[in-house]
């Protein structure tokens, strides 16, 4: 799956306002142990505090799932 579908759930959570990646497509990730070692920011923002909790949630779902073997 191109890395750019692999992102379209993250990007399609209502309250997603933008994302930064650290590391090229197809980069192998290690453990993350300190801001250094992140691979990237999701930024969620709503005047719902419900719906970040919500996308917050669904986003460690899809991490869980295998979102950075399709995403990297």
């Amino acid at each position: 799956m191109p890395p750019d579908e692999a992102w379209a759930p993250v990007r399609a959570l209502p309250s997603f306002d933008s994302m930064v990646l650290n590391l090229p497509t197809n980069t192998p990730l290690a453990r993350t142990i300190d801001m250094a070692t992140c691979p990237g920011t999701v930024y969620l923002c709503s005047s719902d505090q419900d719906q970040v909790e919500a996308d917050y949630q669904r986003l460690r779902r899809l991490e869980d799932e295998g979102l950075y073997e399709q995403g990297y």
